[in-house]
């Protein structure tokens, strides 16, 4: 009786969408659950909306849109949040571990009282006890609206109209350009793209290709380039089904886009400046991350055995890499602009480690002679006034001026909608013969020698030029 007359509602509304879809997305969007209301309400919210598609197609862009920009709202929270928790807390949170463990009926319970002890808090609970229920809470509703989407997306992708699987796709490229890449920090809402670009090579250039265009966009602010590198490093990375072709592609025009800037900025380089190259450095370290997880695709045969990362025998010096990639990471390591030192230093750590092992390349002398480089000296005066730094402030200073290590398709731990990409996903494997030592130099890269005071300024500071 109750889908009845809900289908009758519907069936009305979609007689006024003509003349009044303007106010009716209005009305939807008013009407929308707030953060802080619970799971269930969000579910029976965004479900319903998502009926009112099947009724409505002409709101389909609107409706999508709306759910797609309220659930990052709540994602980007949750990723702020976690990260005022203590490390360890903010690792089992992140990753769902309570509640893997819990029936869902009782995640649904607590997530609901969680709600109501939001409204009317007991004394009783430790403050930070119930924000990290609040938390877990919080990754359940987004983990719910996410299956929920996953589930509404999946019969377009599964049919042979190729029509509508392309404007499904665009609808999903326009919700990435509008909404997911200019927010920052989003942590789960972005795996659609992520899921579905992999569905066919076309997809996969397609997602890629978009990616790419806004990086090399010259109009676009370079906070939108930056994520978008950070973008391309991570699907091709990450992607299960995006092959070698496509990653020597995706490669092969990073190295073509690296050598225009080069040759733009480098006649007035003064030396590494994080704010005046920003779309270089990212772009730089979009190729480390890649060469880091998928170097196996850059070589000319790619042997099977490479496929165990325990190969007994396994002996770097054969190793046959595409002819045009040891030169081009030459050229970008050993230029002015100097990306090695601003790129961030955990994944410098890993690619050099990386590099070296395999018998690529050897960057390690130019990471210790970044040590006695100030970035501070070439961004200008945007620091304040010139003052006696301290090394404590010294490291500060130059980490906030140095690219994050922030890729978006990092593991995924939601743990219902995490079954649509059981297929799509690449784990880390380790360089054979090289478990564990890569981390641990990652470990102790925290630890950098920074000369004190004095010997700064009696060693006073190298440039780019003088040490290439």
């Amino acid at each position: 009786m109750l889908r009845t007359r809900l289908q009758t509602a519907l069936k009305y509304v979609h007689t006024l969408i003509p003349s009044s879809s303007g106010t009716l997305a209005a009305v939807f969007a008013s009407s929308f659950p707030p953060p802080t209301d619970s799971k269930r309400a969000h579910i029976d919210y965004c479900s319903n909306l998502l009926r009112v598609v099947d009724y409505a197609p002409e709101l389909k862009s609107e409706i999508l849109g709306l759910i797609v920009e309220r659930l990052i709202k709540i994602d980007v929270q949750v990723q702020v949040d976690i990260q005022d928790l203590e490390d360890d807390d903010a690792e089992a949170v992140a990753q769902g571990e309570d509640l893997e463990t819990l029936p869902q009926e009782e995640v649904e319970d607590m997530e609901d009282f969680s709600d109501d002890a939001s409204v009317s808090s007991d004394d009783s609970i430790d403050p930070e006890e119930q924000r990290k229920k609040d938390l877990k809470s919080a990754l359940s509703k987004i983990d719910s609206i996410l299956d929920l989407l996953f589930a509404f997306y999946e019969p377009a992708f599964s049919k042979t109209n190729p029509s509508e699987l392309q404007a499904t796709f665009d609808q999903l490229l326009s919700q990435f350009r509008k909404t997911i890449l200019p927010t920052y920090r989003s942590r789960h809402t972005q795996f659609l793209l992520f899921h579905f670009s992999q569905k066919s090579p076309d997809l996969t250039m397609r997602f890629i290709d978009t990616c790419i265009s806004i990086l090399m966009d010259k109009a676009r602010p370079s906070v939108l380039r930056v994520s978008a590198a950070a973008y391309i490093a991570s699907f091709v990375s990450r992607g299960k089904h995006v092959d070698d072709e496509i990653v020597q592609s995706v490669v092969h025009r990073l190295i073509d886009y690296l050598g225009q800037l080069r040759k733009q900025y480098s006649p007035g380089c003064r030396g590494p400046d994080p704010r005046k190259y920003a779309p270089y450095y990212a772009a730089f370290q979009a190729l480390m991350y890649i060469f880091c997880f998928r170097w196996r695709d850059l070589l000319v045969d790619q042997e099977d055995d490479l496929e165990d990362e325990n190969y007994d025998d396994f002996d770097a010096g054969t190793l046959d890499w595409v002819p045009w990639l040891k030169e081009a990471f030459d050229q970008n390591v050993m230029n002015a602009l100097n990306p090695l030192k601003v790129c961030a230093p955990e994944i410098v750590t890993e690619f050099t480690s990386i590099a070296h092992h395999l018998q690529f390349a050897y960057y390690h002398p130019k990471v210790e002679t970044n040590k006695r480089i100030r970035l501070s000296r070439f961004v200008g005066s945007n620091f304040g006034p010139a003052s006696r730094e301290t090394s404590l402030s010294h490291v500060h200073s130059e980490r906030a001026l140095q690219l994050e290590a922030y890729f978006p398709f990092d593991p995924y731990h939601l743990t219902t909608s995490k079954r649509w990409l059981a297929d799509d996903y690449n784990e880390w494997r380790c360089v054979p013969g090289m478990e564990g030592e890569a981390e641990e130099e990652l470990d102790d890269s925290s630890d950098e020698d920074i000369p004190d005071e004095d010997d700064q300024e009696e060693e006073g500071t190298e440039t780019p030029e003088d040490t290439d």
